[in-house]
């Protein structure tokens, strides 16, 4: 007898997604929201190390290989790896190198054909390389697991631009919606896979310096499975404001303004705008209906949870965290009725079932006269 709560299916579900977290959690760290901190699998080692920019190339799954072999060029052949992790080999057959550096392939390769040629010596070039599956977590728009390759688009600004050579952290970031009002910059952490079984390399960047002072090597290119987390960060109302300037940051947004205003619905505004440019936006509060000291600010948050905040507003206040504070993504703003306008409603809400008979009878005198 079957536990009315627990059938095959919900048995196969929970079987998949058990599945699903285990296989993930050997491909990317995982993110603690608790402790604030990557988190690496405990299988592999952490290496800490700077030289993020010095990492080598490792191949996998859908890169274009092209396989030269010297002093016997009938022999060349370009191939896909495959999602197995091999590659087709001249004369060797299939071999695994998924995972591995140029350089390491290349060794392997030798050793092998090395069985059938005397002293081959073979040159790997990556003709069309793959599409990069990477994490970008912590203070962004939409944090998750994206794809990004040389030919994508990413929005910058609000519009759409094309990515001219390998993707960078930067261009991570644009994929995956901008950064919030909250991310600090200066404390970016990349994780990155090593060759083989070598762990993973971990450093810290500063994207503040490549954007202000044009240091490239901290906005370095990005690799397959590369995790990258942004911060939250303490900063006041007008740091906030100068962060979203940057590039890294959403041009615009889309809150609902709703109630007692002028053109209610979705509006699209700057993301730096705060709650009463946001209202004027809209059209601004109704005369004598819309009441400025009841305005509610709904928010989202990405925990679950839902803030619902009262603020008495003054359409001459500028940004201020308590009084103005910045809109985000998906807000939701209500400018409730005035006192009045709700007697005004209350009013004609008892009055209109009489409306037609009263209507009714003007017409009958009317025709009578």
């Amino acid at each position: 007898m079957q536990h009315k709560g627990l059938n095959k299916n919900n048995i196969k579900f929970l079987l998949l997604t058990f599945s699903f977290l285990l296989i993930s959690s050997k491909i990317f760290p995982v993110f603690s929201e608790e402790n604030k901190e990557i988190l690496l699998p405990e299988s592999i080692s952490k290496i800490d190390d700077q030289s993020i920019n010095e990492s080598p190339y490792i191949i996998g799954p859908g890169d274009v290989i092209g396989i030269d072999i010297l002093d016997a060029e009938n022999l060349n052949e370009i191939n896909v790896v495959l999602n197995d992790g091999t590659l087709s080999v001249p004369v060797v057959g299939n071999l695994k190198v998924s995972g591995l550096s140029i350089p390491q392939a290349k060794t392997l390769i030798e050793k092998e054909l090395s069985k059938e040629l005397i002293r081959p010596n073979v040159r790997i070039v990556v003709k069309e390389p793959r599409q990069l599956r990477i994490a970008v977590l912590g203070e962004v728009q939409y944090p998750g697991i994206f794809t990004i390759s040389s030919t994508d688009q990413t929005t910058v600004r609000g519009r759409m631009n094309n990515i001219q050579n390998a993707p960078t952290v930067i261009e991570a970031i644009q994929k995956s919606g901008g950064i919030t009002k909250l991310a600090d910059l200066t404390e970016i952490e990349i994780i990155r896979k090593m060759p083989g079984n070598n762990g993973f390399k971990k450093a810290k960047l500063n994207l503040l310096e490549a954007i202000l002072e044009g240091k490239h090597d901290q906005n370095p290119f990005i690799f397959d499975q590369d995790t990258i987390y942004i911060p939250k960060a303490n900063m006041s109302i007008s740091q906030k404001s100068n962060l979203a300037a940057t590039n890294l940051s959403p041009a615009i947004i889309d809150v609902y303004i709703l109630g007692e205003v002028n053109k209610p619905g979705l509006t699209t505004i700057s993301s730096k705008t705060p709650l009463i440019q946001g209202i004027m936006a809209a059209g601004g509060p109704k005369y004598w209906r819309g009441n400025t000291g009841s305005v509610e600010l709904v928010r989202l948050n990405r925990d679950g949870t839902i803030n619902n905040k009262k603020i008495k507003i003054n359409l001459k206040q500028n940004a201020s965290s308590k009084y103005n504070p910045l809109l985000k993504q998906g807000d939701i703003v209500r400018v409730n009725r005035t006192q009045i306008a709700k007697a005004s409603d209350a009013i004609t809400e008892v009055t209109k079932p009489f409306t037609g008979i009263l209507n009714a009878v003007s017409i009958y005198r009317f025709f009578q006269n």
